[in-house]
């Protein structure tokens, strides 16, 4: 919160504190998957969808 007031010298819009922004944000996606993990069980289980099986298909005929 202290450098929000603070600007980058090469980037003067951009406050200091925008560049410590991943390291949060990663941690909030990171929590995602571990919640999905634990409410929706393993990944192996679930079915595969792909978008291009009707196309396989066909060039196979």
């Amino acid at each position: 919160m202290e450098t929000w007031g603070q600007n980058i010298g090469e980037i003067p819009w951009m406050p200091v504190g925008a560049t410590y922004l991943p390291v949060p944000l990663g941690g909030l996606v990171t929590l995602l998957f571990i919640l999905e993990h634990v409410l929706l069980g393993s990944q192996h289980t679930r079915a595969v969808i792909t978008f291009d099986h009707a196309i396989a298909e066909t060039e196979a005929l």
